[in-house]
């Protein structure tokens, strides 16, 4: 490959690059439906996990205490008991701020 077909393909990527860019900037409602598809992934995950670290807790409670927590509301009717529940609760609240800081 030439030169000039190197050069010639960069900039092809570079534009194609340049257009997402724009169609994310105008399109807003895009980006709020990642957001919130990000939100809920991450929500459903660490309910998920939380009730596998916490047997004694229900996916419905588990649901409930990840809403709650990462609300940042935390009423403090659930809370880690184990050692292993807390370290992910630490990285599951830092993990849904940044989400949320980015939508």
């Amino acid at each position: 490959i030439s030169e000039e077909d190197n050069f010639q393909e960069q900039s092809k990527n570079e534009i194609a690059e340049r257009i997402a860019q724009r169609r994310a900037q105008k399109n807003p409602w895009r980006r709020l439906k990642q957001s919130l598809f990000q939100l809920l992934a991450w929500t459903l995950g660490g309910a998920i996990w939380f009730s596998i670290l916490e047997p004694k807790i229900s996916i419905l409670d588990a649901i409930y205490w990840s809403c709650s927590t990462l609300t940042t509301v935390g009423y403090g009717d659930f809370r880690p008991s184990r050692q292993a529940s807390k370290i992910f609760a630490i990285f599951f609240i830092l993990g849904g701020t940044s989400i949320c800081i980015r939508a």
